[in-house]
């Protein structure tokens, strides 16, 4: 006999009950891994900190930028900040 739940989100047969556990555990697999690797990045962050006392926020920056290959985008987005909080700031419009 086929079960079914019904939530707010909607009704659920046993077949769909399954492909959602399925789904869950998988999920929490990778979930596993990018937790691996976010420590993985986070000792290499700290051993260049210490080799070359640069402060990670930068280090961390320069890695994002250097894996998007977003430098114009992100130099771009700098300027408009820095115009539009002078901007708020000085109390000005520009």
């Amino acid at each position: 006999m086929t079960e079914t739940l019904e939530t707010v989100f909607g009704t659920l047969d046993d077949k769909q009950l399954k492909i959602l556990t399925d789904g869950l555990k998988e999920i929490s697999v990778h979930f596993s891994r990018v937790e691996r690797e976010k420590e993985a990045i986070k000792d290499i962050v700290d051993a260049v900190k210490d080799q070359i006392e640069l402060p990670k926020k930068i280090i961390n920056r320069l890695a994002k930028t250097y894996h998007k290959q977003n430098f114009a985008e992100q130099n771009t987005e700098d300027k408009e900040f820095a115009k539009l909080y002078v901007s708020v700031v000085s109390g000005h419009t520009a």
